[in-house]
């Protein structure tokens, strides 16, 4: 199986990427309002127990990868970029229920 990263590095590391993607749009437009709202979803995020377990890892590796395509295409958005925004947003809406699930599985 391959190894995976502390998910308190991955999550400091997808912040940053994100934090690197929002200097280079302009303040007001709506992918930087997107971008803005993921940022402050996760951040208070990052000492979570949750993302010490390999599916918390793999969320946040999901979500990276999704943002890497998103900054290749970040010129130019068309339908195809605003999709992978979406799917992104609900990548990161499955992370913070699950992280909440588990919170209440573990008391």
């Amino acid at each position: 199986m391959k190894q995976l990263p502390a998910g308190k590095n991955l999550l400091h590391q997808l912040l940053a990427t994100w934090e690197d993607l929002l200097a280079r749009l302009e303040p007001v437009s709506e992918v930087a309002y997107r971008l803005t709202r993921l940022h402050q979803t996760l951040a208070p995020l990052a000492d979570r127990l949750y993302l010490k377990t390999i599916r918390g890892r793999e969320l946040l590796q999901d979500c990276q990868s999704q943002t890497e395509a998103l900054g290749s295409r970040l010129a130019a958005p068309d339908l195809g970029f605003y999709r992978r925004l979406t799917a992104l947003e609900d990548t990161v809406a499955l992370l913070q229920r699950e992280i909440h699930e588990f919170r209440v599985k573990a008391g």
